[in-house]
């Protein structure tokens, strides 16, 4: 080994939707680690690991650099299911009969995150040894964080449900679910039960109605993020939960739109409508509640309409939370062990692509002021460089196309050789080695269709400031 072993994190304070970068340094030249990320805490126990091969610098770049292999934990259980059909436009479900007293039991199996992946350590955890099957990542008080312990270890080990290893290096992680000034509220008003999480600041919030599934109760941590990133979010429980109805089918619309009324009275919420967020059945209510409820804001005003969104994820199986959230395959549903389905990797993928396309959407159609705003100051932001103003080349086109001369004298063409001296002082050698190697191969052509996409970014951009 070539000296002291260090291992950075940043950030070491994020929010679950934030990736992580986690670098290990000091180590010997192509040296053997294994990188373990745990999780306790009482009564989750959940841990992940990964293999990797220091580089000729005695560094490993979990963001750059490819895992070589692990172990992914899976059930070893032999179980006959059926397919029942669940939830009408929203989802198919398996379920699994099974004695509650089954446990989790290991199997090597390739690793589900092999290749580069950044946030690997933290989406594919799975309960450690022991475990009871179907146990799902909770966070009961949002106000406090998952504490994520990432360490490494000599050689390519097996680390699942061992705790005197040996360490070489190893930090902690917090994993929020609520920034800093958010402020929590319980609810118990008329028959509305939840919680109801505020962002920092005064002024008025896009407001949105969170729910979970069948399990019932209440579940913040979803809405306690969606406080995170601007809006005014009400956790709603709706069965199962303090003196609600103990059963999901004693439960009715009227419920849901007494919880929207009562939101949109919060002084704290922007109007006239507000957004539903939902998952398994708390997905069915939302549907329903766009159908039939005038203030739900992404209202479908009839069955065949089109103005909605679709999104659809093969291999994502059933449930899909916020970003790098620990996929969850098989549920516990009070003793029935119920199949989520899904494949780790296409989990994630789903994971990040539709939750900013859920913020994006909810924005959009719930806060359009201030949207435009924020895209009109990204606009002009982008014509000031080095702390001067420079013209909008959009602005010039409004009278007619200029001749490269006249286009020249705005905005001079940027040379291979200014971006791979921008690269070097940047650090980012390699970038500069592809980057001329695409040149001396003549792909130069390659770059021509990053900067028109850029090109019609801005042109959108301009156009809405101008309306």
């Amino acid at each position: 080994m070539s000296g002291q072993v260090a291992l950075l994190v940043s950030p070491a304070r994020a929010l679950v939707d934030v990736p992580v970068d986690i670098r290990v340094a000091g180590l010997s030249p192509r040296q053997p680690v294994t990188l373990q990320a745990r999780l306790v805490e009482v009564p989750d126990r959940v841990q992940s690991y990964a293999h990797y091969r220091a580089d000729d610098s005695g560094r490993v770049a979990v963001g750059q650099q490819p895992s070589l292999g692990g172990l992914l934990r899976v059930s070893g259980i032999n179980t006959v299911f059926c397919d029942l059909e669940y939830m009408p436009l929203v989802c198919n479900l398996s379920i699994w009969w099974t004695p509650q007293n089954v446990t989790n039991t290991c199997l090597q199996t390739p690793n589900p995150f092999s290749g580069v992946e950044q946030m690997g350590l933290f989406w594919s955890m799975q309960p450690s040894p022991g475990q009871s099957l179907g146990q799902r990542l909770d966070k009961e008080n949002v106000t406090t964080p998952h504490l994520v312990d990432i360490s490494v270890h000599e050689g390519h080990v097996d680390v699942m449900g061992e705790d005197t290893l040996p360490r070489l290096a190893h930090t902690c992680v917090e994993w929020w679910y609520m920034a800093d000034g958010v402020k929590r509220m319980p609810v118990k008003e008329g028959r509305i039960r939840g919680t109801l999480f505020l962002p920092p600041g005064p002024g008025k919030f896009p407001g949105v109605l969170d729910m979970y599934g069948v399990l019932g109760g209440l579940t913040e941590r979803r809405a306690a993020l969606l406080a995170s990133r601007g809006f005014a979010a009400l956790a709603l429980a709706y069965f199962n939960y303090d003196d609600l109805p103990k059963d999901v089918t004693d439960i009715d619309l009227d419920y849901f739109e007494e919880a929207t009324d009562w939101l949109l009275r919060q002084p704290s919420v922007l109007g006239p409508g507000v957004g539903a967020l939902g998952i398994s059945k708390g997905g069915e209510i939302a549907l329903a509640m766009a159908v039939h409820l005038d203030k739900s804001i992404a209202r479908m005003k009839a069955h065949g309409k089109t103005n909605f969104t679709r999104l659809t994820y093969e291999g994502a199986g059933h449930v899909i939370e916020p970003p790098y959230t620990p996929h969850c395959s098989t549920g516990n549903l009070n003793g029935v062990f119920t199949a989520f389905g899904g494949n780790p990797k296409d989990v994630v993928a789903a994971q990040e692509d539709s939750w900013f396309k859920i913020l994006g959407f909810l924005r959009r159609h719930l806060d359009k002021k201030r949207t435009d705003s924020r895209l009109c100051e990204d606009y002009r932001s982008l014509l000031t460089i080095d702390g001067k103003k420079v013209p909008d080349p959009l602005e010039d086109l409004k009278s007619g196309w200029q001749t490269e001369g006249e286009g020249m004298q705005h905005w001079p063409p940027t040379m291979y050789a200014d971006m791979a001296e921008y690269l070097v002082a940047s650090g980012e050698v390699d970038l500069r080695k592809r980057l001329m190697g695409d040149y001396k191969d003549g792909k130069a052509f390659s770059y021509f269709d990053a900067y028109m996409k850029f090109c019609i970014t801005l042109l959108a951009m301009s156009q809405m400031c101008a309306l």
